[in-house]
């Protein structure tokens, strides 16, 4: 079991895929053994908002917050929002339709520090 350091953030950019965030993202993030604190899912708008709600239990990540619409631009919301909040932390970007065959949570690490270098 690795545990994640503290300074550790996840961010998953999902439109309109609620269902497969339930049913792959979060198969995804527990075979990485992400605490769900440490997840945010970004949705496009407040109709989005309410459907990830119904598909997700609250337990499931800390927070879905609205931001905008087009990956670019919800890329660009999710680089603001933690700006207020990441100063000394990492932030791991993942896709919400990816169903990683093979999720080894240390070599992640390892290679998010190798790329910190």
């Amino acid at each position: 079991m690795i545990e994640w350091p503290p300074e550790v953030e996840v961010a998953v950019p999902s439109y309109q895929r609620a269902e497969l965030f339930r049913e792959r993202t979060k198969a995804v993030l527990a075979r990485l053994e992400v605490p769900p604190e440490k997840v945010r899912v970004f949705v496009a708008d407040d109709d989005e908002r309410d459907r990830y709600e119904r598909a997700l239990k609250s337990a499931d990540l800390a927070e879905i917050v609205v931001g905008e619409v087009g990956l670019d631009r919800a890329r660009a919301c999710i680089r603001s929002f933690y700006d207020r909040e990441l100063f000394d932390k990492w932030l791991l970007l993942l896709d919400d339709d990816h169903g990683w065959r093979r999720c080894d949570p240390e070599e992640i690490w390892r290679r998010a520090q190798g790329n910190a270098a």
